[in-house]
C-alpha cells in the first residue's frame, strides 16, 4: 500500500505539476498588455456587502486615451502616472510606485477590472477601474 501511495506522489510531481505551473504562467501573461482606463466606479457597501444608502455611487469616464497602464514581463509596469513594479498573487495584483497598492483583479476577454475596498466604521467604499486592452 505504501508503495502505491509513493508511486502516486512521484507521478503527480513529475507529470501534473508542470501543467499547474504553466497554467499559472499563462494566467499572469494575460496582463502583459497595454490597458486603457475606460471608467472609475465608486460604490458604497454595508459591511455585509449590501448596498449602503448613505451615499450615492458614481461613475467617472476617462476623457484621455493616454490614461493607460502597460504591464510588462518581469513585474514592471508603465502608466500615465509613472512607472513601477507589480506582483500577482492568486486574484490580487500588488502594484508599487511610490507606495504599494493592492487590487482584486479579473480579466475577461479584453477587459481588466481592478477593485479596491476602503473600510470605514459604517461602510465600505469600493473603487473599481474598468480597463480595455489596446494591445493584444
Amino acid at each position: 500500500m505504501n508503495l502505491a501511495l509513493y508511486s502516486l506522489l512521484i507521478f503527480n510531481l513529475f507529470f501534473t505539476q508542470p501543467s499547474i505551473i504553466d497554467g499559472y504562467a499563462q494566467q499572469k501573461n494575460v496582463l502583459h498588455k497595454k490597458w486603457q482606463i475606460i471608467s472609475e466606479e465608486t460604490t458604497y457597501l454595508n459591511p455585509d456587502y449590501s448596498r449602503y444608502d448613505g451615499f450615492k455611487g458614481r461613475t467617472d469616464y476617462s476623457k484621455s486615451e493616454n490614461d493607460t497602464i502597460h504591464f510588462l514581463p518581469a513585474g514592471k509596469f508603465n502608466s500615465f502616472e509613472g512607472n513601477g513594479t507589480y506582483t500577482v498573487s492568486k486574484d490580487s495584483l500588488h502594484m508599487v510606485m511610490d507606495k504599494e497598492s493592492s487590487f482584486a483583479y479579473r480579466v475577461t476577454d479584453s477587459t481588466l477590472t481592478l477593485s479596491q475596498d476602503y473600510k470605514t466604521t459604517n461602510y465600505l467604499k469600493r473603487i473599481t477601474l474598468n480597463l480595455k486592452a489596446t494591445e493584444i
